[in-house]
């Protein structure tokens, strides 16, 4: 069975109306693997500003708690950024795409956007982890419907 491939969180950066897709700054957020002892997921972080001639990508990879540290980070400077933008567009897998301006973008605002992005980066692994044949009964079934390692009920 292959490993399904999961859509990227994606946050756009956008600095003032009217701009172009190609103005805005993005980080694009996925599953790449786990670590060494197959329990710790691994993110790839890839960060491409918008208002360059040459668009060179900045790429990073970090464990689930160090992404969350990261972005918290950014949404807090991006209050206190004195040359700030307009807005933050969030697209983020199973949820619609949302958009604030950095005006309204406020710590409880912060913590919504950073928790839905956290339960995204949570399930991707174990979705990709349970879709192998090395599923483990312990993993499966805990974000998505179980495998055929666990025995299923039918009879309901």
């Amino acid at each position: 069975m292959t490993t399904p491939t999961m859509p990227a969180i994606t946050l756009r950066y956008i600095r003032s109306d009217p701009s172009t897709e190609e103005d805005d700054d993005t980080l694009r957020i996925t599953f790449s693997h786990f670590t060494n002892n197959n329990q710790d997921p691994v993110m790839k972080c890839v960060f491409t500003p918008g208002q360059q001639n040459t668009k060179k990508s900045h790429e990073f990879f970090d464990l689930v708690d160090n992404v969350e540290e990261y972005l918290a980070l950014t949404f807090k400077l991006l209050r206190r950024d004195d040359d700030p933008y307009d807005s933050i567009q969030a697209d983020i897998p199973a949820y619609p795409s949302f958009i604030f301006s950095i005006s309204n973008f406020k710590p409880s605002c912060q913590r919504l956007v950073l928790k839905a992005i956290s339960s995204v980066m949570n399930d991707w692994p174990w979705y990709t982890k349970s879709s192998k044949s090395s599923c483990t009964e312990k993993d499966c079934g805990r974000y998505f419907a179980p495998c055929d390692c666990m025995e299923v009920d039918t009879d309901n």
